[in-house]
């Protein structure tokens, strides 16, 4: 039931681009995209760690993008 509730409020937050559940040390991955730093400080404490089921989070920042692709590389 916690996991259900946790994924219903990731999917109602805007900011939030795409959202992964994943193996490894986190359970998701969120894609987030905020206006500035205040902006991101303000999701983070406001709305995504009241959450339900929300444990701890680890933020990284993307600085430039390298690649880009949503092509598929198959025969």
């Amino acid at each position: 039931e916690a996991i259900t509730e946790f994924r219903k409020a990731v999917r109602s937050m805007p900011e939030v681009l795409e959202c992964y559940h994943q193996t490894g040390e986190y359970d998701y991955l969120l894609k987030v995209v905020v206006r500035n730093r205040r902006h991101l400080e303000q999701f983070l404490v406001e709305t995504l760690t009241p959450a339900p089921s929300m444990d701890k989070v680890r933020t990284s920042l993307v600085l430039n993008e390298i690649k880009y692709t949503t092509a598929v590389p198959l025969p």
